[in-house]
């Protein structure tokens, strides 16, 4: 569907239209579909063939929702340019909106660590490119309005995610020792996805003066740190 000629086009919608109408027997591989929008995206400026494209991908999130997440999660873990402009097309349907956010809640908790835990690994893993997604979408306008609505529930997911992560940490000595050397040597930290979801996701909801208040008593780099964590925790909590 990349903008070569005109016939390319054009047979390329027809194929979309064929499987948007037997979707049981295209839509097989929803990793594969959606490995091969990612790449050509960006390509694909005609208004038939973008309208096409974004038709495809609210079938994908209707039909198997947690399948989209999960695969667009593993293609683009860093949430890049062209992810995000997948992840506001299949939020601009107002039915999504909460799926999504459930699906991506659901990664952040459902697979939090649990016994074995490789550090270097699971910083960067799924429950982190989830909290990625979010804290992008948080910073969206077009999105913003949209999460209000889900305020609680977001908020709550977003401080799961780092107060059961730093707990953890904390409690697993040889894990602990690897989060110190890993922040002593000034790697970012593995929360501050989700600090930066929540600072925006108060702002988008109207607590700006919240969010100010809690910068100058140093809360937000509290929570950065599994150390002092608790009393960021209590700052934001106030």
């Amino acid at each position: 569907m990349r903008d070569s000629s005109i016939c390319d086009k054009q047979v390329a919608c027809s194929l979309l239209y064929m499987a948007m109408r037997d979707p049981a027997s295209w839509l097989m591989d929803t990793q594969k579909i959606l490995e091969c929008v990612h790449g050509n995206m960006e390509f694909i400026c005609t208004v038939t063939a973008r309208h096409s494209l974004e038709s495809l991908l609210f079938l994908l999130i209707k039909r198997c929702p947690k399948d989209t997440v999960m695969s667009l999660l593993k293609i683009a873990p860093s949430c890049d340019s062209t992810a995000l402009a997948m992840w506001e097309v299949m939020l601009s349907l107002p039915s999504t909106l909460e799926t999504i956010c459930n699906e991506l809640l659901s990664v952040i908790q459902d697979q939090l660590p649990q016994g074995q835990f490789n550090f270097a690994e699971d910083v960067h893993g799924l429950p982190s490119a989830a909290t990625k997604v979010l804290c992008k979408l948080t910073h969206q306008p077009i999105c913003q309005e949209k999460l209000k609505a889900l305020f609680a529930k977001v908020f709550m997911g977003l401080v799961f995610q780092i107060s059961y992560t730093a707990e953890f940490l904390q409690h697993t000595t040889e894990i602990f020792w690897t989060y110190s050397e890993w922040h002593q040597a000034d790697q970012p930290s593995p929360f501050r996805f989700a600090v930066e979801a929540i600072k925006a996701l108060l702002c988008a909801a109207g607590y700006e003066e919240h969010v100010q208040s809690i910068q100058k008593e140093g809360g937000w780099d509290m929570l950065l740190r599994a150390e002092t964590l608790h009393r960021g925790i209590s700052l934001l909590a106030r």
